[in-house]
């Protein structure tokens, strides 16, 4: 078996959970405070529906939480 390669100490393993979880983070965020900024997206912009596109912010608002909540179950997030 081949051992991960190491980078200044650091395993390439270590880097990509670290790269994953970074990228966690800015997803929750994306999605917990950028849903208000896709209803008026898709309100104003897209002449969209008021109802769907509101529906589609609280779905995704109700993800992000959902996800901040895996990250701190997980201790990604303090």
């Amino acid at each position: 078996m081949s051992e991960p390669k190491k980078e200044g100490g650091k395993t390439t393993t270590t880097i990509n959970v670290r790269l994953r979880n970074m990228f966690l983070i800015i997803l929750v965020a994306f999605c917990t405070f950028g849903a208000p900024y896709l209803v008026y997206t898709f309100v104003h912009l897209l002449s969209a529906d008021v109802i769907d596109s509101a529906a589609c912010g609280f779905a995704l608002f109700f993800f992000g939480l959902g996800l901040i909540g895996y990250l701190i179950h997980k201790k990604i997030i303090y």
